[in-house]
Protein backbone atom coordinates (compact mmCIF):
# COMPACT_ATOMS: atom_id res chain seq x y z
CA UNK A 1 0.00 0.00 0.00
CA UNK A 2 0.61 3.73 -0.69
CA UNK A 3 -0.66 4.84 2.43
CA UNK A 4 -3.46 6.72 0.00
CA UNK A 5 -5.91 3.84 -0.27
CA UNK A 6 -3.94 2.51 -3.49
CA UNK A 7 -1.86 -0.49 -3.82
CA UNK A 8 1.18 -1.99 -5.94
CA UNK A 9 0.77 -4.82 -8.51
CA UNK A 10 0.27 -7.55 -6.76
CA UNK A 11 2.81 -10.49 -6.06
CA UNK A 12 1.81 -14.13 -6.14
CA UNK A 13 3.93 -16.15 -3.43
CA UNK A 14 2.14 -19.38 -3.08
CA UNK A 15 -0.64 -20.92 -5.64
CA UNK A 16 -0.23 -24.25 -3.61
CA UNK A 17 -3.16 -27.02 -4.03
CA UNK A 18 -5.91 -25.97 -1.57
CA UNK A 19 -5.00 -22.57 -0.08
CA UNK A 20 -7.87 -21.51 2.63
CA UNK A 21 -6.96 -19.82 5.62
CA UNK A 22 -4.33 -17.44 5.90
CA UNK A 23 -3.00 -15.02 9.38
CA UNK A 24 0.08 -12.46 9.59
CA UNK A 25 2.29 -11.88 12.06
CA UNK A 26 5.85 -11.12 12.60
CA UNK A 27 7.34 -15.28 12.96
CA UNK A 28 10.72 -14.43 13.53
CA UNK A 29 11.49 -11.09 15.47
CA UNK A 30 13.09 -9.16 12.72
CA UNK A 31 9.81 -6.73 13.24
CA UNK A 32 8.52 -7.55 9.27
CA UNK A 33 5.35 -9.53 8.49
CA UNK A 34 5.41 -13.07 7.95
CA UNK A 35 2.27 -14.92 7.37
CA UNK A 36 1.13 -18.58 7.72
CA UNK A 37 -1.53 -20.48 5.24
CA UNK A 38 -3.39 -23.86 5.60
CA UNK A 39 -4.13 -26.30 3.71
CA UNK A 40 -8.26 -28.28 3.45
CA UNK A 41 -6.46 -30.98 1.19
CA UNK A 42 -3.35 -31.99 2.83
CA UNK A 43 -2.69 -32.19 6.51
CA UNK A 44 0.10 -29.36 5.86
CA UNK A 45 0.61 -25.59 6.92
CA UNK A 46 2.69 -23.42 5.12
CA UNK A 47 4.90 -20.63 7.02
CA UNK A 48 6.42 -17.77 4.37
CA UNK A 49 9.05 -15.25 6.20
CA UNK A 50 8.80 -12.23 5.09
CA UNK A 51 11.97 -9.32 4.20
CA UNK A 52 10.05 -6.28 4.46
CA UNK A 53 9.83 -5.30 0.92
CA UNK A 54 7.00 -7.41 -0.22
CA UNK A 55 9.24 -9.94 -0.53
CA UNK A 56 9.30 -13.10 0.90
CA UNK A 57 11.48 -16.19 1.47
CA UNK A 58 11.10 -20.04 0.27
CA UNK A 59 7.84 -21.50 1.35
CA UNK A 60 8.55 -23.65 5.05
CA UNK A 61 5.96 -26.44 5.48
CA UNK A 62 4.76 -28.44 8.76
CA UNK A 63 2.76 -31.60 8.88
CA UNK A 64 -0.48 -30.25 10.53
CA UNK A 65 -1.74 -33.63 10.91
CA UNK A 66 -5.25 -31.95 10.31
CA UNK A 67 -6.89 -30.64 7.54
CA UNK A 68 -6.54 -26.48 7.95
CA UNK A 69 -9.99 -25.07 7.98
CA UNK A 70 -8.98 -21.49 9.73
CA UNK A 71 -5.87 -20.37 11.26
CA UNK A 72 -4.93 -17.09 13.87
CA UNK A 73 -1.68 -16.81 15.41
CA UNK A 74 -0.72 -15.29 19.52
CA UNK A 75 2.21 -16.03 21.94
CA UNK A 76 -0.27 -19.17 23.99
CA UNK A 77 2.56 -19.85 26.06
CA UNK A 78 3.75 -16.00 26.80
CA UNK A 79 7.19 -16.43 25.63
CA UNK A 80 7.17 -13.50 23.70
CA UNK A 81 7.24 -15.63 20.31
CA UNK A 82 4.27 -16.14 18.08
CA UNK A 83 2.84 -19.72 17.93
CA UNK A 84 0.19 -20.56 15.42
CA UNK A 85 -3.05 -22.20 16.03
CA UNK A 86 -5.36 -24.49 13.40
CA UNK A 87 -8.59 -25.28 13.56
CA UNK A 88 -9.38 -28.60 11.91
CA UNK A 89 -12.19 -29.05 8.95
CA UNK A 90 -13.98 -33.03 9.55
CA UNK A 91 -12.70 -33.39 13.23
CA UNK A 92 -13.08 -31.81 16.76
CA UNK A 93 -9.23 -30.88 16.80
CA UNK A 94 -7.52 -27.64 17.45
CA UNK A 95 -3.99 -27.88 16.91
CA UNK A 96 -1.42 -25.60 18.47
CA UNK A 97 2.17 -25.05 16.85
CA UNK A 98 4.47 -22.96 19.48
CA UNK A 99 7.04 -21.20 17.98
CA UNK A 100 10.87 -20.87 18.76
CA UNK A 101 10.92 -16.91 17.81
CA UNK A 102 13.57 -17.72 14.72
CA UNK A 103 10.52 -18.63 12.01
CA UNK A 104 10.64 -22.04 13.00
CA UNK A 105 8.45 -24.26 15.30
CA UNK A 106 8.40 -27.28 17.38
CA UNK A 107 6.64 -29.12 19.40
CA UNK A 108 2.78 -29.36 18.47
CA UNK A 109 -0.18 -29.72 20.87
CA UNK A 110 -3.56 -31.18 19.77
CA UNK A 111 -6.67 -29.75 21.42
CA UNK A 112 -10.07 -31.87 21.14
CA UNK A 113 -13.00 -29.62 21.06
CA UNK A 114 -16.95 -30.28 22.01
CA UNK A 115 -17.70 -30.01 18.03
CA UNK A 116 -16.09 -29.71 14.70
CA UNK A 117 -14.48 -25.66 14.87
CA UNK A 118 -15.26 -23.87 12.01
CA UNK A 119 -13.58 -20.82 12.90
CA UNK A 120 -10.79 -20.04 15.91
CA UNK A 121 -9.05 -16.63 17.50
CA UNK A 122 -6.95 -15.94 20.17
CA UNK A 123 -7.94 -13.33 22.65
CA UNK A 124 -7.64 -12.80 26.64
CA UNK A 125 -11.21 -13.17 27.82
CA UNK A 126 -10.77 -13.16 31.27
CA UNK A 127 -7.91 -10.58 31.87
CA UNK A 128 -5.40 -12.47 33.46
CA UNK A 129 -3.08 -11.81 30.55
CA UNK A 130 -3.58 -15.26 28.89
CA UNK A 131 -4.36 -15.99 25.91
CA UNK A 132 -7.65 -17.48 25.35
CA UNK A 133 -9.53 -19.21 22.58
CA UNK A 134 -12.85 -18.93 20.61
CA UNK A 135 -14.18 -21.54 18.28
CA UNK A 136 -17.17 -21.10 16.24
CA UNK A 137 -18.97 -24.21 15.34
CA UNK A 138 -21.21 -23.68 12.63
CA UNK A 139 -22.50 -27.35 12.81
CA UNK A 140 -23.58 -27.04 16.19
CA UNK A 141 -24.82 -23.40 15.86
CA UNK A 142 -22.64 -22.43 19.16
CA UNK A 143 -19.95 -20.43 20.06
CA UNK A 144 -16.72 -22.54 22.36
CA UNK A 145 -14.41 -20.93 24.96
CA UNK A 146 -11.29 -22.49 25.95
CA UNK A 147 -9.43 -21.05 29.09
CA UNK A 148 -5.54 -21.09 29.43
CA UNK A 149 -5.38 -21.98 33.01
CA UNK A 150 -1.93 -22.70 33.22
CA UNK A 151 0.47 -21.21 30.30
CA UNK A 152 0.27 -23.51 27.37
CA UNK A 153 -2.55 -25.54 28.48
CA UNK A 154 -5.61 -24.50 27.65
CA UNK A 155 -9.01 -26.26 29.07
CA UNK A 156 -12.88 -26.23 27.88
CA UNK A 157 -15.07 -23.75 29.83
CA UNK A 158 -18.15 -22.04 28.34
CA UNK A 159 -20.23 -23.11 25.18
CA UNK A 160 -22.36 -20.79 24.41
CA UNK A 161 -25.46 -20.88 21.73
CA UNK A 162 -25.37 -18.81 18.83
CA UNK A 163 -29.48 -19.59 18.21
CA UNK A 164 -30.93 -22.76 16.81
CA UNK A 165 -29.97 -22.77 13.03
CA UNK A 166 -27.73 -19.82 13.19
CA UNK A 167 -24.88 -21.70 11.41
CA UNK A 168 -22.36 -19.01 12.08
CA UNK A 169 -19.95 -18.86 9.53
CA UNK A 170 -17.26 -16.93 11.30
CA UNK A 171 -16.72 -14.61 14.43
CA UNK A 172 -14.94 -11.18 15.35
CA UNK A 173 -13.69 -10.56 18.69
CA UNK A 174 -13.87 -6.67 20.04
CA UNK A 175 -14.47 -4.46 23.14
CA UNK A 176 -18.00 -3.01 21.09
CA UNK A 177 -19.07 -1.25 24.25
CA UNK A 178 -15.84 0.11 26.01
CA UNK A 179 -15.49 -1.54 29.32
CA UNK A 180 -12.49 -2.96 28.52
CA UNK A 181 -13.89 -6.27 28.29
CA UNK A 182 -13.68 -9.07 25.32
CA UNK A 183 -17.29 -9.08 23.39
CA UNK A 184 -18.33 -11.52 20.36
CA UNK A 185 -19.84 -10.57 17.27
CA UNK A 186 -21.02 -13.84 14.74
CA UNK A 187 -22.24 -13.76 11.49
CA UNK A 188 -25.32 -16.04 11.22
CA UNK A 189 -26.08 -17.66 8.14
CA UNK A 190 -28.33 -19.63 8.71
CA UNK A 191 -30.82 -17.30 10.32
CA UNK A 192 -30.48 -14.25 8.52
CA UNK A 193 -28.36 -12.15 11.42
CA UNK A 194 -25.46 -10.66 13.04
CA UNK A 195 -25.01 -11.53 17.09
CA UNK A 196 -23.38 -9.51 19.91
CA UNK A 197 -22.80 -11.32 23.06
CA UNK A 198 -20.81 -8.82 25.50
CA UNK A 199 -18.22 -9.90 27.18
CA UNK A 200 -18.07 -9.76 31.20
CA UNK A 201 -14.49 -9.76 31.30
CA UNK A 202 -14.28 -13.79 33.32
CA UNK A 203 -14.37 -15.64 30.15
CA UNK A 204 -18.64 -15.85 30.32
CA UNK A 205 -20.72 -13.30 28.01
CA UNK A 206 -24.32 -12.34 27.11
CA UNK A 207 -26.81 -14.39 25.87
CA UNK A 208 -27.28 -13.46 22.13
CA UNK A 209 -28.31 -10.32 20.66
CA UNK A 210 -29.02 -10.27 17.18
CA UNK A 211 -29.68 -7.88 14.09
CA UNK A 212 -31.58 -8.81 10.88
CA UNK A 213 -29.80 -8.22 8.01
CA UNK A 214 -32.21 -9.25 5.65
CA UNK A 215 -34.09 -11.90 3.82
CA UNK A 216 -31.92 -14.51 2.74
CA UNK A 217 -29.03 -12.50 3.04
CA UNK A 218 -26.94 -15.31 4.38
CA UNK A 219 -24.12 -13.50 6.35
CA UNK A 220 -21.00 -14.94 6.12
CA UNK A 221 -18.15 -12.70 7.58
CA UNK A 222 -17.54 -9.55 9.71
CA UNK A 223 -15.50 -6.68 10.53
CA UNK A 224 -15.61 -4.37 13.00
CA UNK A 225 -14.20 -0.46 11.88
CA UNK A 226 -15.36 2.84 12.46
CA UNK A 227 -17.04 3.77 9.65
CA UNK A 228 -18.96 6.75 10.20
CA UNK A 229 -16.76 9.28 12.03
CA UNK A 230 -18.23 9.30 15.44
CA UNK A 231 -15.34 7.32 17.19
CA UNK A 232 -18.46 4.51 17.52
CA UNK A 233 -17.00 0.93 16.04
CA UNK A 234 -19.49 -0.02 13.85
CA UNK A 235 -19.70 -3.49 11.70
CA UNK A 236 -19.42 -4.83 8.61
CA UNK A 237 -20.99 -7.83 7.26
CA UNK A 238 -20.51 -9.82 3.82
CA UNK A 239 -23.71 -11.47 3.28
CA UNK A 240 -23.79 -14.31 0.84
CA UNK A 241 -27.41 -14.51 -0.42
CA UNK A 242 -27.95 -10.73 -1.28
CA UNK A 243 -24.15 -10.14 -2.70
CA UNK A 244 -24.15 -7.08 -0.30
CA UNK A 245 -22.10 -5.36 1.96
CA UNK A 246 -24.26 -4.71 4.94
CA UNK A 247 -23.46 -2.09 7.46
CA UNK A 248 -24.78 -1.68 11.27
CA UNK A 249 -23.63 1.43 13.30
CA UNK A 250 -22.93 1.38 16.70
CA UNK A 251 -23.86 3.64 19.55
CA UNK A 252 -20.24 2.39 22.23
CA UNK A 253 -22.90 0.82 24.72
CA UNK A 254 -23.07 -2.43 22.10
CA UNK A 255 -26.18 -2.09 20.38
CA UNK A 256 -26.17 -1.35 16.85
CA UNK A 257 -28.78 -0.69 13.85
CA UNK A 258 -28.57 -1.57 10.64
CA UNK A 259 -27.46 1.45 8.08
CA UNK A 260 -27.08 0.02 4.57
CA UNK A 261 -26.41 -2.35 2.13
CA UNK A 262 -23.75 -1.85 -0.83
CA UNK A 263 -24.28 -4.28 -4.15
CA UNK A 264 -21.39 -4.93 -6.28
CA UNK A 265 -21.19 -4.87 -9.83
CA UNK A 266 -19.87 -8.11 -10.44
CA UNK A 267 -22.46 -10.04 -9.52
CA UNK A 268 -19.99 -12.06 -7.20
CA UNK A 269 -20.35 -13.67 -3.92
CA UNK A 270 -18.79 -11.96 -1.16
CA UNK A 271 -16.29 -14.38 0.50
CA UNK A 272 -14.61 -12.31 3.06
CA UNK A 273 -13.58 -8.59 4.09
CA UNK A 274 -10.85 -7.07 6.25
CA UNK A 275 -11.29 -3.38 7.73
CA UNK A 276 -8.40 -0.78 8.29
CA UNK A 277 -7.67 2.64 7.51
CA UNK A 278 -6.08 2.17 4.02
CA UNK A 279 -5.59 6.06 3.09
CA UNK A 280 -4.72 7.35 6.53
CA UNK A 281 -8.73 9.27 6.88
CA UNK A 282 -9.49 8.29 10.73
CA UNK A 283 -12.25 6.38 9.47
CA UNK A 284 -12.26 2.57 8.06
CA UNK A 285 -12.28 1.14 4.56
CA UNK A 286 -13.92 -2.29 3.94
CA UNK A 287 -11.59 -4.76 1.39
CA UNK A 288 -13.81 -7.46 -0.35
CA UNK A 289 -12.82 -10.39 -1.84
CA UNK A 290 -15.04 -12.48 -4.10
CA UNK A 291 -15.96 -16.35 -4.63
CA UNK A 292 -15.43 -17.37 -7.96
CA UNK A 293 -13.68 -13.61 -9.31
CA UNK A 294 -9.98 -12.08 -9.03
CA UNK A 295 -10.99 -8.79 -8.62
CA UNK A 296 -10.51 -6.86 -4.63
CA UNK A 297 -13.12 -3.89 -3.50
CA UNK A 298 -11.63 -1.17 -1.53
CA UNK A 299 -14.89 0.61 -0.40
CA UNK A 300 -14.20 4.02 0.99
CA UNK A 301 -16.20 5.44 3.87
CA UNK A 302 -17.19 9.19 4.26
CA UNK A 303 -19.00 10.71 7.46
CA UNK A 304 -21.74 9.46 8.24
CA UNK A 305 -21.58 6.09 7.58
CA UNK A 306 -21.99 5.48 3.87
CA UNK A 307 -19.06 4.47 1.35
CA UNK A 308 -18.17 5.45 -2.28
Amino acid sequence: GHGDGSFTAQAIMCNGLGYWSIAVNDFNNDDQLDFVVTNIERHYMHVYLGYGNGSFANVKTYPSGVLGLCVTTGDLDNDTYMDIIVASTGSDKLVVFFGYGNGSFGKRAIYSTDHVPGYVTAVDVNNDNRLDIIIASSAWHNIQVLIQKNIGALEKCFVFASGSGSGLRSLVVYDVDKDNHSDIITANYGTQNVGVLLGYGNGTFSHEVTYSVGLNSKPKYAGIGYFNNDAHLDIAVASDGTKNIDILLGNDKGSFSVQSSYGNSFHHVPLTIAVGDLNNDGQSEVIVTYDGNDIIDVLVAYDVGLFI
